[in-house]
């Protein structure tokens, strides 16, 4: 009777049907996360959504559920032990993506107690092992329930899916698209302005670069760059997380305290004051330097610069790192994107799409002569571990690689910079400003405080000799330090270093 009960699960095509549907919704949880279930908050980051993006989810849903469908329908055509495992096998490979999309929802707090008692997971892992092997048959058959009871939440998010590919048309996300052209700077004076290339490498620590170099690690470009540079070894971080630090930045005052409440708003808390202001209504560099006639182009990471900044720009573009979700044009390429999150490195390899897209675009506005102003903010060498030195190339599984890796592909950016700009014609004639956001947070004290923690180098037009400056320098300068360099108030490196030494 037990017998006829399984093999009637198994041939069941309405269970089997409920199952795959099922777990084509579990695996897309990283998709569901952000087209129905995202804040406003989370919409800070999160590309443009169309109509199509729902739709695409749907599609991929159902091509997801019949394929497993299929897999199980043949596999469990022959009740043998070798069918079962297969369909156990299976099950347990579609249970890896939900599962780590489980990791990465969780509280730090709550990972740390699990990590905590690794040892009796490990222990609980050997004994249901055990219990697997032993009662196989029984094994499958619980979790082919199990999945089927949750299939209530495959029905719901696909009704909201549809009601908001319905009724909702072309939602308003934040990271923005490309190009988004600036109006007219007009009145401008080319010989009024210097050509100015402002790079930050997210979480570049100048103690690993420069004063601890692990063996073995040699950052040619970096310490070349600094041999032609003023080059302030105490310059001292804006403090808080890139969220916090960057529009220190910006708007030239410490900012202490940063909130993503709205889609398209950042609120900042001026260090001195109680309340939040939107850091688009604040004084900042971008507006600053399209008032003085800079035709301005960013390539950015982390915060959307388009949508916060974009009528200052003649070309923009935006990043994340980490999302599955990027800016998508059409259907297809909307299923693609999608398609991403079902491997379960999704995040590490979009944290590879966006280096190299930042990359080439950083690259293209380097050898832009029309471009002034230059902003480029860059995913490297911050976590996740992706660049694999000994191939040349990157690991999307980040076995063996470390900070120090991901750092030799910010030192060959940095090389490809000033090897296009040198063969354009525009590296003499251009200053550039190399600088981070925060130090290395792993094991590194004083990442976002301590003096020298994040570099400083400003290389003028036409310098070739490092010229050092020992004295501490608060990061707050750097606004009108760059709006100087721009607006050729300091024209040559005795210029910035006497002006840096009276700060």
């Amino acid at each position: 009777m037990v017998g006829n009960t399984e093999k009637s699960i198994w041939q069941s095509n309405l269970l089997l049907a409920v199952f795959s549907l099922s777990v084509a919704n579990l695996n897309l949880l990283p998709v569901w996360r952000i087209l129905i279930f995202a804040s406003d908050p989370d919409l800070y980051f999160v590309p443009t959504i169309r109509r199509h993006d729902y739709i695409g989810a749907l599609l991929l849903m159902l091509i997801l559920a019949g394929g497993v469908f299929l897999f199980v329908k043949v596999a469990a055509w022959r009740d043998s032990d070798a069918n079962k495992w297969v369909v156990l096998g299976l099950i347990v490979v579609c249970l890896i993506n939900p599962l780590n999309f489980l990791r990465i929802a969780l509280p730090n707090s709550v990972i740390r107690e699990l990590k905590a008692s690794l040892p009796y997971l490990g222990v609980g892992i050997a004994m249901a092992s055990v219990l697997f092997w032993k009662w196989r048959r029984g094994a499958a058959r619980a979790l082919f329930l199990l999945l089927v009871t949750l299939c209530p939440f495959a029905l719901t998010n696909s009704a909201q899916a549809v009601w908001r590919a319905v009724f909702i048309v072309d939602e308003k996300g934040t990271t923005g698209e490309s190009r988004r052209p600036a109006e007219p700077a007009g009145g401008k004076d080319p010989d009024d302005l210097q050509r100015l290339i402002w790079i930050l490498f997210d979480e570049l620590d100048q103690r690993i670069l420069f004063e601890q170099r692990p063996a073995g690690y040699e950052f040619p470009a970096f310490d070349s760059f600094r041999k032609q540079s003023i080059y302030a070894s105490r310059f001292v971080p804006p403090g808080g997380h890139t969220m916090t630090a960057m529009p220190t930045y910006w708007i030239g005052q410490r900012v202490v305290d940063s909130r993503n409440r709205f889609r398209q708003r950042l609120e900042v808390q001026i260090e001195g004051r109680d309340d939040f202001v939107s850091v688009s209504d604040c004084d900042n560099l971008f507006a600053e330097a399209f008032a003085s006639g800079a035709s301005t182009g960013i390539t950015g990471f982390y915060h959307p610069y388009c949508h916060l900044f974009g009528k200052f720009f003649d070309h923009c573009d935006g990043f994340l790192g980490d999302l599955w979700h990027s800016p998508s044009e059409n259907l297809l390429s909307s299923i693609k994107g999608s398609a991403r999150s079902l491997i379960p490195g999704w995040r590490r390899g979009g944290a590879i799409r966006t280096f190299k897209s930042i990359r080439s675009a950083a690259l293209e506005l380097t050898v832009d002569p029309e471009r002034d102003f230059v902003v480029v903010h860059v995913n490297m060498p911050h976590d996740p571990p992706i660049c694999d030195p000994r191939s040349d190339g990157f690991k999307i599984s980040g076995l063996g690689l470390s900070y120090a890796d991901n750092l030799t592909c910010a030192d060959k950016m940095l090389g490809e910079i000033e090897r296009d700009a040198r063969k354009a014609g525009l590296w003499n004639g251009t200053a550039v400003v190399i600088m981070s956001d925060h130090g290395w947070k792993k094991l590194r004290p004083g990442w976002d405080s301590e003096p020298g923690a994040i570099p400083l180098m400003i290389k003028m037009a036409d310098q070739s000799e490092e010229i050092q400056v020992d004295q501490e320098l608060d990061s707050v300068l750097t606004k009108r330090l760059l709006l100087g360099i721009l607006r050729r108030e300091l024209r040559t490196p005795r210029d910035v270093v006497s002006w840096v030494r009276s700060q």
